[in-house]
């Protein structure tokens, strides 16, 4: 979401450095008074014309004030304006309870004038014009039926209860729909799905309905390389030049190695829109068939103590795997990974759409609905593009098979102790729980407490969740066919939950 970037971009742009220190956060910026005033006056016109409706006066606005061309990250022009005028018709304006100035930016939380909907909303400031504007449901306000949350510390049997009757409401309020799988040292103890795989005829979401994994897909391929490198075929030190042959002569190839890939220490990119750009590729069996796109980059370095996150590091992996294997990864990722562990329902599809007994994705158009109130779509525009999933995205799994998948890495099923301990200790932070190891993300502040993925795609009928504690002690896996933060945010809070419990028996399974 639009206001997630320009959060991320004012606390960036507020740190007195370019990392925070291990254990700390960004020091806040102290905002100047005069400046965070012109920022409200600015939010507070904007906010009235919003109220009074006048298309012409909200485009008249943006011409004064909106920043073009946009910069990076931020939406086009067009597509404000759009979603703006939608507001106004939908909103009624809103009454602002709090205002939260920063340099650069201001926050701001309230209510609608029409329907009483909660909301949040930002305006992010280039010099003295508008780089973005936005304004959504704020998701975290709840209402007085909810249930108390967060829950407190209780017995294991007791927050089980509480945890489900939160996603029953969640899910009567259309906040989740999905499958939930909670596993107690090894053992899976609640395991349930909510909301509808199909709308006209219904079809619910069952415990084994495929999902879309978004970018949790990428474990396939990091549990794919660590057995490679088991087998003494690769080593996290190995440069890309030597592992992939088809980028031995592109840049820095000598520098990058497969530890840098596998944590987003570097950057090659992204792929996907030079993939739609040529359609011949599409069909294309082999990772390595790809590697023409990449050929004349030079991969970005991350700042030291932070990553880069990138979908394209993970074809190169996907080469490196064919390379050392000698079969396309896919074909790899089967019979080395899928088949050891059990997976049965976990595809990488086919191009076409999705496989029999997947969950359709339900979105709302979030330029001409922002505040979510008109019926859900299918994510159909996903698929239009006609390939199959591929090493950073897209394969489809049910939650018993990512249990299956984490709970097998972490019990040492597929990957020796010494190689996974080996990635998971080489951790960078993204935020005060969050970060990225060597092939898998990490929640926790110094001491590891969980190691998984997640993986969404903004407004994309799709979001995954799974994470899994070293020593087996709880796993998390969250599933769902709403569009991202759906399924990671409950996950993290699920986990962050979890954690705090005290250890006692295993739980009967609920």
């Amino acid at each position: 979401m639009l206001i997630e970037v320009m959060m991320t971009a004012a606390l960036a742009a507020a740190a007195p450095s370019a990392a925070a220190p291990q254990g700390g956060s960004p020091t806040i910026a102290r905002q100047d008074p005069a400046q965070a005033a012109a920022f409200r006056a600015r939010a507070e016109q904007l906010l009235g014309l919003l109220a009074d409706g006048d298309p012409q006066a909200i485009d008249a606005f943006l011409d004064a004030h909106l920043l073009t061309p946009a910069i990076p990250d931020m939406e086009p022009a067009a597509a404000t304006r759009t979603r703006l005028k939608a507001l106004a018709r939908q909103s009624g304006g809103v009454d602002v309870a709090e205002w939260h100035p920063m340099p650069d930016a201001i926050f701001f939380e309230g209510v609608t004038r029409k329907g009483q909907l909660p909301v949040e909303g930002a305006l992010f400031f280039k010099g003295d014009k508008l780089a973005g504007i936005d304004l959504q449901r704020n998701r975290l306000k709840r209402p007085a039926d909810a249930p108390a949350w967060p829950l407190k510390a209780m017995s294991v049997d007791e927050a089980l209860k509480a945890i489900r009757a939160e996603i029953d409401w969640r899910a009567r309020n259309e906040l989740f729909s999905g499958t939930v799988l909670i596993a107690h040292r090894g053992t899976p103890v609640l395991t349930g799905s909510w909301g509808l795989a199909a709308r006209g005829p219904d079809l619910p979401n069952r415990d084994d309905t495929l999902y879309h994994t978004a970018s949790a897909t990428k474990m396939l391929v990091s549990a794919a390389i660590a057995t490679l490198i088991d087998d003494g075929k690769l080593a996290l030190d190995t440069p890309v030049g030597q592992a992939v042959p088809g980028l031995a002569s592109a840049p820095e190839a000598g520098k990058v190695t497969i530890g840098d890939l596998l944590g987003h220490r570097v950057s090659y990119g992204e792929y996907f829109e030079d993939l739609d750009r040529a359609p011949e590729l599409r069909k294309a069996d082999r990772a390595s068939d790809l590697l023409p796109l990449l050929a004349k980059r030079s991969p970005r370095r991350a700042p030291p103590g932070r990553i880069a996150y990138s979908n394209a590091n993970y074809l190169v992996l996907a080469a490196a795997i064919e390379a050392a294997s000698g079969r396309p990864f896919r074909d790899y990722v089967s019979e080395r990974v899928m088949k050891p562990l059990g997976l049965k329902r976990t595809t990488y599809g086919e191009i076409g759409g999705r496989p029999a007994g997947a969950a359709i994705g339900w979105v709302k158009d979030s330029l001409t609905d922002p505040l979510g109130l008109e019926a859900f779509r299918p994510n159909d525009f996903m698929f239009k593009a006609s390939y199959r999933g591929g090493p950073a995205g897209g394969a489809w799994a049910s939650a018993g098979d990512m249990f299956a998948l984490i709970d097998g890495i972490a019990a040492g099923k597929l990957v020796k102790p010494a190689t996974l301990q080996a990635m998971l200790a080489d951790r960078r932070r993204q935020g005060p729980t969050l970060g990225s190891a060597l092939g898998f993300m990490f929640r926790g502040g110094d001491k590891l407490a969980f190691f998984g993925h997640a993986g969404g795609g903004g407004n994309a009928g799709m979001s995954a969740s799974a994470f899994i504690a070293p020593d087996r002690e709880w796993a998390v896996v969250v599933l769902s066919n709403f569009s991202s933060p759906s399924g990671e945010m409950l996950a993290g809070q699920l986990l962050d939950y979890l954690a705090k419990l005290p250890r006692e028996s295993s739980p009967s399974s609920r």
